[in-house]
């Protein structure tokens, strides 16, 4: 899948607004959201929050686990563990990209909240590519990874058919070798005599 798929899929989750409209409530496909009346928070999905911002019907609320103290602390958790970390939130960066794009000029600190969630997804990037490594490397049937987002996997996801086929491949091949050479000195010791 591509990253605008993943943030299709963020898009339902949900998210807190502030309505500077009011109306009752809204019955769409989704679901029924509402009632809006200005002044009042409400939680809505992440698209329709996008929507009504962009009508200037509602001010997206930052999501506190988007504030820069709290992204610090992930990034140094991240930086310190060997494993993944929990992140604070499902679709961490689909959402906050989604947010970065449309409501920059409302976010406190959005370049430097920008920076330290690439940190973030970077860092993650290397430990991915680290894991990998080591369960090529060794000989192992499975893996498992905790915590680790879907778009985070879509780097690797369209190389790891590939590389398992190589695997495969290089294994056959170095059995068919060992093999080859297996009956060869047998044979040859069979044939073999000494007066």
């Amino acid at each position: 899948m591509e990253a605008t798929e993943y943030e299709f899929l963020a898009e339902n989750e949900k998210i807190t607004i502030l309505a500077k409209f009011t109306h009752p409530t809204l019955t769409l496909i989704q679901g029924d959201f509402g009632p809006f009346k200005a002044g009042n928070t409400i939680d809505v999905p992440l698209w329709l929050a996008v929507m009504l911002r962009q009508s200037d019907k509602c001010v997206i609320q930052t999501p506190s686990w988007m504030e820069v103290e709290r992204l610090e602390e992930c990034r140094e958790e991240e930086k310190d563990s060997d494993l993944f970390t929990q992140l604070p939130a499902k679709y961490i960066f689909e959402i906050s990209n989604i947010l970065l794009d449309v409501t920059p000029a409302s976010i406190v600190d959005a370049d430097q909240i920008r920076s330290i969630l690439k940190e973030i997804f970077d860092i993650r990037q290397s430990k991915l590519r680290k894991s990998i490594e080591i369960f090529f490397k060794g000989d192992y049937l499975h893996a498992k990874i905790n915590n680790l987002q879907e778009i985070e996997l879509a780097n690797f996801r369209p190389i790891l058919p590939q590389a398992f086929d190589h695997l495969q491949r290089l294994d056959e091949a170095t059995g068919a070798a060992s093999r080859r050479a297996s009956l060869h000195t047998t044979s040859f010791s069979n044939n073999t005599t000494f007066s």
